[in-house]
């Protein structure tokens, strides 16, 4: 009996379409292991890795392969440790912090060599994630917004240092595209409009919250997000 792929969430799809065509792509962070059975079944890649630091979604993972009869190597460890260096040339590392997006990628870089998809999709610290890559040498080469209910997401296809031929110090971002991110800024994707909208808003509260505090912290906050505010204005 032939079996049909599992459908993605919005979420997923976007970072399907991200991965595209790999050799072998590694999940990190699985769950379900939704999106290595996809890429799998749709003869995008040929071998699939679905990890993750917990035994419960590891098992989850174990029964959407068994549902689906695909054949994808498990692994429980954290971060990019249950690779190989250079096993894999996709990977994606998704439904996590930003900061922890950023330490699983300092600790585990040395398992990237030959890796020329990474899809990452931070769940919070987004500009903090941004901030870290331009920094370190990596170059966010794409980003996509995908929409879930009244939820959206941001995902980012980067490359690491050693693959990146822009010098990030000649490019740096500033302040507004560390927070809205500059490949969404000049290509202006689906959903852009009602980021742009959500991220106002989102400011607009931090600024009512840092007007009762008189903490010189809080003085330097309240001048950057009105300044944030103002420059999202410009992009209306």
């Amino acid at each position: 009996m032939k079996h049909t792929p599992p459908t993605l969430t919005p979420r997923l799809s976007a970072a399907a379409k991200m991965i595209g065509k790999c050799r072998c792509f590694a999940d990190i962070g699985t769950d379900h292991a939704y999106l290595p059975i996809y890429l799998i079944m749709n003869g995008l890649c040929k071998k699939a890795i679905a990890s993750d630091i917990g035994n419960g979604p590891l098992k989850r993972a174990s029964d959407t392969a068994l549902k689906y009869h695909q054949n994808i190597s498990l692994r429980l460890g954290s971060g990019l440790n249950t690779l190989l260096p250079d096993e894999a040339d996709a990977v994606a590392i998704a439904g996590m912090g930003g900061l922890l997006i950023a330490e699983i990628l300092k600790n585990g870089i040395d398992k990237l060599g030959c890796a020329n998809k990474i899809v990452l999709q931070p769940m919070t610290a987004i500009p903090e994630l941004r901030e870290y890559l331009t920094k370190n040498g990596w170059n966010i080469t794409d980003e996509l917004i995908a929409k879930e209910g009244d939820k959206l997401y941001v995902l980012l296809s980067v490359k690491t240092p050693e693959s990146n031929s822009v010098n990030p110090i000649e490019h740096p971002y500033n302040a507004l595209e560390l927070y809205l991110g500059r490949c969404l800024i000049n290509n202006r994707p689906k959903h852009f409009d009602e980021l742009l909208t959500h991220s106002r808003h989102k400011l607009c509260n931090m600024v009512n919250g840092l007007k009762s505090s008189h903490l010189a912290e809080s003085e330097a906050k309240l001048e950057h997000c009105r300044y944030l505010i103002q420059e999202i204005d410009k992009l209306k």
